[in-house]
């Protein structure tokens, strides 16, 4: 495998801090940074209409999504990032 160029501290850091903006998904160049934001705009929207079990929904959604990406953050950053 190829060694990556990213730091896994910076990408770390991203997934603790930012997850919510994808960010730690757009430094590594995996696929689906847009899955946190989008998933936020329709809690958001949600919560302005008062559908709370929808909120409850998404919120876990994105609590799995972000375990998710936990879990596969060390095989991102050996793969440098692309896949």
């Amino acid at each position: 495998m190829t060694q990556s160029n990213k730091s896994p501290v910076v990408a770390w850091l991203f997934w603790a801090l930012l997850s919510f903006t994808g960010a730690h998904r757009l430094y590594l160049r995996v696929p689906g940074w847009w899955y946190y934001p989008a998933a936020l705009v329709v809690w958001f929207c949600a919560l302005l209409l008062g559908a709370g079990l929808l909120g409850m929904l998404i919120n876990i959604a994105l609590l799995v999504l972000w375990v998710y990406d936990a879990a596969h953050m060390s095989r991102w950053l050996e793969a440098g990032g692309d896949k």
